[in-house]
């Protein structure tokens, strides 16, 4: 007998409210709730009795076999189906012109019927019409991506990188993927003869994989006639080609393979692979077990991921398909699985030995998709542990570091330290192998994702789950072109430092002058130098050390002086130097084409080599150096510690002088955006112009100006010269110089803010997509945002926050404030900025302009920079400190053990072995700390780097 829908109390209707976004009520599904399932949907009321939970209801997933849970209520139909995301959702009728997607711009917009008229666009996989204007301008009218697809439209703005919407990857539907229009993708080698494309990993690894046989026998059959000795034909991974020799930081192996210097010698993880391999794609891969006695004969296969925050990820599971079946026994989740090439899992054992090697430890992250609107959740653990058989395969999960704001919730805290489990060890309704203590636990991902009675299918926080990915990386890890910057805040490309832009030089026609407060300093090369805060200085970030370069200061007789340019000046900045005061090590770098000393330079690290570009130089009559604006390229080899002039003999064109850039690396290249110069003669509105330039001139009569040009320099073109004016697309930036930039990595783009432009000083926010080059201007929300500056600095301080410091306002002020941005995407694709004023305690030489800053380990360094213009006396500190996170254990307890190393040697034998391990730490400690004279000039300039 069929239950009486009338005993169901309203308060279970209630409180159902609280676990579903929607109350699902009898009247929308007659006899499927209410009955003989009583709080749960009965598939079909007329047949067998099957009962799914009433969370299992419109979720995606059909759990009933004929599908009833996935129909709409009665009186509603269903629209949105053929999106990108998600099953569509169920309206009324007579709302569905308003309330759906994909129908949005069908019939009339301003009483226009856009889809009859001749040149409207017509959406790939929904009813949407487009207007020719609507395509390309950065928000997806389609509902689908295709009128945003500018390379599948063949329309400009569709870069080299070749951009295209359209992606296999669940997880990477905002994502760009480089679709193969002439020659290769980046990371791949086409070869020579039969033109197939294959990737750089296969290229000289002793089997041949192109028809020609080119990639293992073109040095052997004609490459190394074609290199004059001693060069030797070699294959540089960086720009897939074969070259005669490797470039500068990189080594030639036995096979005629150039590998960075720094690189490992063979692959034991994604990561190893990806230092070897800088611009190497995601992909399935041969790595080699670091455990084995011989690793070159232990190789196993693993998936890659690299391009998630910045690559180098092993992917340990994978389930892209969660309808199949992952519930198997102890042995095939020991020894690894794969369904197919999208749903996998690696083995316990493999995870034992990947988490467990010496002196690296991995961090995880977990990507999961939701069925029913196809939000990727993200979640970062600090670290990820599974110990050997005997213990179990027992796992250590760390804490969250990282969530992307839509669900943190921890549901593998349970998992902690518990042995894994399988059904056929504890038979659970969900199924699957875990971590696990019962079957009640949460978080178990290798659950079938079938709802049954009670059970809710695979789900995080009661949110269904379409895909999911555990991936690992060893933590700290940042993809560079090199071991360069291994910390910095990067976007993880192997061709992609973004090292600090700064800028400064002479304020807009105005002189500066500042205190000489001068900061604990250690010489290492010349003991009558000191160093002084500066204005107008470039400063790089290198592992855990700060670079400054060039700019002012002033000596004490008030004069203002240009600093040295073969100095740099050195700041460890890492935990260690939480313990004591700050010191400086300044070394000299004297060979070479030196630069003249600049102001208002960009400076980029890119592949262990430091890029300076532009400025102010000062005049020098012994080197016949003109005072004025610099168009000139210098770069500074880490490894050869030498400086070069990039020179042209030829026409080729470069920029016009300028300085206040902003600057950053991308994939081997160098991007300046903006600044401000000298306009050419007769090509006011051209961005590159021949060097020997006569008189300059403008419309308005003024010589110089600001823009807002992207420009490119390619150093590894095989060209002396290679400069490129980039096609941007989107809400272009105005004009600006003296603007800030730093990079999200969970959006993989660029955060440029302010700068100025005439006489307004700006505060609008911009992102620039660093694959397809298309700008967009972000939308603040919220009623309080900082006011427009100039010189002020931004730094990352999350995957999708960063934090602004100081500046110069309109009203001639040099400002103190904090503020942090914190960047979201709402559901219409839109980017959203939220600012939010920090609260901070510093009240003396608070206000800076002009400086530079970086942050290492949680700490915001802020180095040099004035309190104001066009005074007297104006005073700088030198650097200050702002910790933004708590303080790590490690670095309290150094600070506590320190002061005591001396002392562990006055012990007993006994004794002093238990403390062995603190000596050899502390005592780096105390080295790197008090940065011995003698003692550091037993090293070259990257081992002092690399030690910081």
């Amino acid at each position: 007998m069929r239950a009486d829908v009338t005993h169901l109390t309203p308060l279970f209707f209630l409180i159902f409210h609280c676990f579903h976004a929607h109350i699902l009520l009898p009247t929308e599904y007659p006899g499927h709730i209410g009955g003989r399932c009583l709080a749960s949907f009965d598939c079909d009321p007329s047949g067998p009795k099957v009962c799914v939970t009433l969370a299992a209801v419109r979720d995606c997933f059909a759990d009933c076999p004929n599908a009833a849970d996935e129909e709409c209520p009665v009186n509603k139909v269903l629209c949105d189906s053929r999106m990108r995301r998600g099953c569509g959702k169920c309206v009324r009728m007579e709302e569905r012109d308003m309330q759906c997607s994909d129908r949005r711009c069908l019939f009339f917009i301003a009483g226009r019927n856009i889809c009859s008229e001749l040149e409207h666009f017509k959406c790939t996989s929904t009813d949407n019409c487009v207007l020719p204007h609507w395509i390309g301008d950065g928000i997806d009218d389609c509902a689908d991506g295709s009128d945003e697809d500018l390379c599948a439209l063949q329309l400009p703005g569709c870069n080299q990188t070749k951009i295209s919407s359209i992606i296999a990857s669940p997880f990477d539907v905002d994502a760009p993927v480089k679709n193969l229009i002439e020659g290769c993708r980046e990371g791949e080698f086409q070869c020579i003869t039969s033109h197939e494309c294959i990737s750089i990993v296969d290229v000289l690894d002793g089997i041949e994989q192109c028809n020609d046989g080119s990639d293992e026998r073109y040095c052997k059959d004609t490459g190394n006639e074609m290199c004059q000795k001693p060069k030797q034909c070699s294959f540089n991974p960086a720009i897939c080609m074969f070259t005669c020799d490797c470039p500068l930081g990189y080594s030639r192996t036995s096979s005629g393979l150039c590998i960075p210097s720094l690189a490992p010698a063979f692959s034991s993880d994604c990561a190893d692979l990806q230092r070897r391999y800088h611009s190497v794609e995601s992909g399935l891969f041969k790595l080699n077990d670091w455990s084995c006695s011989k690793p070159e004969l232990c190789p196993f296969i693993a998936h890659c991921e690299m391009n998630l925050f910045g690559g180098g990820w092993t992917i340990i599971m994978q389930r892209f398909n969660t309808s199949l079946n992952f519930d198997k026994d102890l042995l095939e989740y020991e020894n690894g699985f794969s369904l197919d090439d999208s749903n996998f899992w690696i083995g316990l054992e493999r995870m034992y030995r990947l988490t467990n090697r010496p002196q690296r430890t991995n961090e995880l992250i977990l990507r999961l998709l939701t069925a029913s609107n196809g939000q990727i959740i993200t979640v970062r653990y600090s670290h990820f542990i599974v110990y050997e058989k005997s213990l179990g395969y027992r796992l250590n999960i760390g804490s969250i570091t990282y969530g992307n704001g839509m669900d943190t919730t921890n549901e593998l805290a349970q998992s902690q330290l518990c042995p894994f489990i399988t059904s056929s060890e504890k038979e659970c309704v969900g199924g699957g192998g875990w971590w696990r203590k019962g079957c009640q636990q949460k978080g178990v991902l290798t659950a079938t994702n079938k709802a049954q009675g009670t059970y809710p299918g695979l789900n995080w926080n009661g949110k269904r789950l379409s895909a999911v990915q555990m991936l690992i990386r060893p933590r700290g890890y940042r993809n560079q072109d090199s071991m360069c910057d291994k910390d910095g805040f990067v976007r993880d490309w192997s061709s992609f430092c973004i090292i600090i832009t700064m800028f400064g030089g002479p304020p807009e026609g105005a002189e500066v002058s500042w205190s000489n407060h001068r900061l604990p300093y250690q010489i290492v090369d010349d003991d009558s130098k000191e160093v002084s805060p500066v204005v107008g200085h470039v400063m790089i970030r290198y592992n855990k050390a700060l670079i400054v370069w060039g700019g002012y200061y002033r000596a004490e007789d008030n004069d203002f002086r240009y600093r040295s340019s073969s100095f740099l000046y050195i700041l460890p900045a890492g935990l260690l130097t939480g313990c004591n005061d700050v010191k400086w090590i300044l070394y000299h770098v004297p060979h070479g084409d030196v630069p003249p000393s600049t102001s208002g330079a960009c400076a980029i690290l890119c592949d262990c080599s430091v890029f300076i570009f532009g400025g102010y130089v000062r005049r020098s009559a012994p080197n016949n150096i003109l005072e004025g604006y610099s168009s000139a390229m210098y770069v500074l080899d880490l490894v050869q510690e030498r400086w070069s002039l990039i020179v042209t003999d030829d026409d080729s064109l470069i920029p016009t002088p300028r300085d206040k850039m902003a600057g950053w690396c991308y994939r081997k290249k160098c991007y300046y955006f903006g600044g401000y110069g000298p306009r050419p003669f007769d090509m006011p509105n051209s961005a590159l112009y021949l060097r020997d330039v006569g008189e300059f001139v403008s419309d308005d009569n003024s010589p110089f100006y600001w823009n807002n040009q992207l420009l490119i320099f390619d150093p590894n073109s095989g060209k002396q010269l290679n400069w490129t004016l980039a096609k941007v697309g989107g809400a272009i930036p105005s004009a600006r110089a003296a603007s800030a930039c730093t990079f999200l990595e969970q959006f993989d783009n660029i955060l440029l803010f302010g700068g100025r432009n005439k006489n307004q000083r700006l505060n609008d926010l911009y992102l620039l997509d660093l694959s397809s080059l298309i700008w967009t201007q972000i939308e603040v929300t919220g009623i309080n945002e900082p006011e427009g500056r100039t010189w002020c600095s931004l730094n990352t301080v999350f995957p999708n926050q960063a934090l602004l410091y100081g500046g110069y306002s309109n009203e001639a002020r040099a400002l103190s404030d904090f503020w942090r941005i914190e960047i979201k995407k709402d559901n219409g694709e839109h980017y959203l900025g939220t600012w939010t004023a920090v609260d901070t305690k510093y009240e003396v030489n608070s206000c800076r302009l002009w400086h530079t800053g970086a942050v290492i380990e949680g700490q915001l360094f802020v180095c040099g920079g004035a309190d104001a213009l066009l005074e007297e006396h104006i005073k700088i500190s030198g650097v200050m400190k702002k910790r933004i996170e708590p303080l790590p254990l490690l670095a309290i307890c150094l600070g506590v053990l320190y002061p005591l190393v001396k002392e562990v040697s006055v012990l007993p034998a006994s004794l002093q072995l238990r403390f062995a391990w603190a000596r050899y730490i502390l005592s780096r400690g105390y080295q790197a700390l008090h940065m011995d004279t003698e003692y550091f000039k037993r090293y070259k300039l990257l081992k002092i780097l690399e030690m910081c």
